[in-house]
């Protein structure tokens, strides 16, 4: 083999070759520095997207909405962001640092094995683990916190955790709790249960207060009785069943929203009223486009208003019961004056005739004149027992409660019995009282008490008993009690004494009553605050005591002492000038019942110089009044054209005969139009039928 090294030397290369070559060389060292500029400019951009990629990432940690962490094995902290710092330094977050501290240290005593297990727990899912823990903060409160525990990179002790701070959802369920529980309340107060109809299946639930309303608390149903139908069937039959029945087919059908009020059956078998709502939900399409409805489900609110209906029929009822009560009082009041009107002749007939001279010479005339009377009067106090216990029924008693001295009363009422107790002769005996005694109370019906309760005791006393008045005080209050030797009451007569009407057998006796004076009685000194209390023995008699209110006796007391109204038109009188002259006395009576003015014509024609004139409405009474100048008007006021109110109205607009008295005259008892009279300035109120002696003093009395 030939030696390489004794090769000849290579061919030189012309000078002309060498130049080609070095601008080759020279081009593809310029191509290469290119090249290698480009590619340090690539490498530039790359650290500077990269500088900017991790200072994205440094910005998103730190101002991630979350807490994050990074921790090693042994809890130390790496990395945490702003929130996290905030979460577990709280306001310390700006003065201290987070890294290179336990996070252990961070959280409270109770919470650090829970974390430090969560951190070593081997084998976590790719989700994470969720642990809970309470951190130290601000002043050593404790906050509720949420650590999410990522999953280890393989090959890292590396942690990272998420925190989130649960306080807020924490308070938030204690109110939703909270909420929830004043809800279950309010609907055990309001008894307001819940239900919900599955069509398909066809499965009715319900609430437990709703089971409880239906009376099956506690109760497991079967299947069966939770169907539609079987809750069609748990309404009453008839009404309730038709329309339940009704709203849940329109409801499933065409989505129809229902509010009924229904009776349903409440276990075993009683009837119980509920509100029962309903709601429809309709069944959509994915594009939440509906098409024809379907039903995907009902649901609504149970709720029990038994009471509230109940409740409501009462005060109906209670409503229906005022008015029938109204018009009754309406119908008696009316009654009241149709029977008193015709009373006023008979009575009025009656009396003029007892005062005839030649009547009175006839001893059987005068008997048959007095039946007419006793029959009169008898008819008069059973109107007016019934018109008072109407009164008293109804709520319209006016009272005018003031200090009342019981004593002459009592003497008021022994003159109005004597007459009786003479026929009888029972003697009336009454026990001194220790001092003058006062009561509060309606004087005028306190007279109307004490004159039944003694008219009473000589009515149903034996022939030659006797009746005593005596006084009792205690407490504060007052008792007069009256005694007398009658036959005296069982108890169980004693039981029925104050029934309307009842009058324990005594219509037998042919003793004159209604049955209904005692109960009057009671209900009247009820009403002025007292009581009426019986006492009574068979064979030896009874006691009825009314208790009254003590009162202390006013500055003035002997002015309480007032004598009848009727003496007021005498008093107005005397100051009018049209009083004095030599010309008769001129009474003006303005009436449209022939049959009474024909009875003033009779009762007047017997007093000396006194003239009558007659106006039979109101509107003639005025143009009377204005022509005559009366000295007295007695004035009807149920008065056709213009009532006597307003009669009284324009006389006392007129200064000219605003003087002169007028006297109201008027078929309707009721207290309340006494009152109404006496604040129209009306100086009496005679109602009908008319008692002529107390009329024709009044008159009289004008001359003084």
């Amino acid at each position: 083999m030939p030696d390489s090294s004794l090769q000849a030397p290579p061919e030189r290369l012309a000078p002309a070759d060498s130049e080609d070559q070095a601008r080759r060389l020279l081009h593809e060292l310029q191509v290469h520095q290119e090249e290698l500029a480009l590619q340090n400019e690539t490498l530039t951009d790359t650290r500077q997207e990269l500088a900017r990629s991790l200072q994205r990432y440094v910005d998103n940690y730190e101002s991630a909405p979350v807490g994050l962490v990074t921790v090693n094995c042994q809890a130390v902290v790496l990395e945490a962001n702003r929130f996290s710092r905030d979460l577990l330094l709280g306001a310390d977050a700006d003065q201290q640092s987070l890294v290179g501290r336990s996070l252990l240290d961070s959280v409270a005593a109770t919470s650090r094995d829970a974390l430090w297990h969560a951190i070593h727990l081997p084998d976590a899912p790719a989700a994470g683990r969720l642990v809970q823990v309470r951190t130290l903060a601000e002043a050593g409160s404790q906050r509720p916190l949420q650590l999410e525990v990522r999953a280890k990179p393989v090959g890292d002790d590396r942690v990272v955790l998420a925190l989130s701070d649960l306080s807020e959802r924490q308070a938030a369920a204690a109110d939703l709790a909270q909420t929830r529980e004043v809800l279950e309340l309010s609907n055990r107060i309001a008894r307001i249960g819940h239900w919900a109809l599955e069509p398909a299946p066809d499965r009715m639930h319900w609430s437990a207060m709703a089971l409880d309303i239906l009376g099956l608390a506690g109760v497991q149903l079967p299947d069966s009785a939770t169907t539609t139908e079987a809750t069609i069937q748990r309404a009453r039959a008839g009404d309730s069943r038709d329309r339940l029945r009704a709203a849940l087919d329109a409801a499933r059908q065409h989505g129809a929203p229902f509010d009924l009020e229904l009776q349903f059956t409440r276990a075993p078998d009683q009837p119980v009223w509920v509100r029962m709502i309903g709601v429809a939900v309709a069944e959509q399409t994915d594009g939440g486009a509906q098409v024809d409805f379907r039903c995907r489900r009902l649901y609504g609110t149970f709720q029990d208003i038994d009471a509230r209906i109940l409740a409501e029929a009462g005060r109906l009822a209670q409503a229906r019961a005022e008015l029938a009560n109204q018009a009754k009082s309406s119908f008696l009041a009316r009654m009241s004056h149709d029977l008193r009107t015709p009373l006023n002749a008979v009575l009025g007939f009656s009396q003029l005739l007892a005062r005839n001279a030649e009547v009175y010479q006839s001893p059987s005339a005068m008997r048959q004149i007095q039946h007419i009377l006793d029959a009169g009067h008898h008819l008069l106090a059973m109107i007016d027992d019934v018109l008072d216990l109407s009164c008293i029924e109804a709520g319209s008693l006016r009272l005018s409660i003031e200090a009342v001295a019981v004593a002459p009363l009592v003497a008021e009422c022994f003159s109005l019995t004597a007459a009786a107790a003479s026929d009888r002769q029972v003697r009336l005996l009454t026990v001194a009282p220790p001092a003058e005694l006062w009561v509060l109370g309606d004087r005028t019906r306190l007279r109307q008490l004490l004159l039944n309760l003694v008219s009473n005791a000589v009515k149903y006393n034996q022939v030659g008993g006797e009746l005593r008045v005596a006084w009792t005080a205690s407490e504060g209050r007052i008792g007069v009690a009256v005694h007398d030797t009658g036959p005296g009451m069982t108890p169980d007569q004693v039981a029925k004494l104050f029934e309307p009407f009842n009058r324990l057998g005594a219509e037998r006796s042919g003793t004159a009553g209604t049955g209904l004076g005692l109960v009057i009685a009671r209900q009247l000194v009820e009403a002025m605050g007292g009581s009426l209390t019986v006492q009574s023995t068979p064979g030896v008699g009874s006691v009825f005591t009314a208790w009254l209110p003590q009162a202390q006796a006013p500055a003035g007391g002997q002015a309480s002492l007032n004598h009848h109204p009727a003496h007021a038109a005498s008093a107005a009188a005397t100051d009018s000038p049209a009083a004095s002259g030599p010309r008769p006395l001129r009474v003006l009576y303005v009436e449209d019942d022939l049959a009474s003015v024909e009875l003033m014509r009779y009762a007047i024609s017997g007093l000396h110089e006194v003239e009558l004139h007659v106006a039979n409405d109101g509107e003639a009474g005025l143009a009377a009044a204005r022509r005559l100048r009366p000295d007295l008007v007695l004035l009807d006021l149920d008065l056709p054209l213009l009532d006597g109110f307003a009669v009284r109205q324009r006389l006392q607009a007129d200064p000219a005969l605003a003087q002169i008295p007028c006297v109201a005259l008027s078929a309707h008892a009721m207290d309340g139009e006494i009152a109404h009279a006496r604040e129209a300035g009306f100086v009496d109120f005679l109602t009908k039928p008319l008692s002529l002696e107390p009329l024709l003093v009044m008159v009289e009395g004008l001359r003084s």
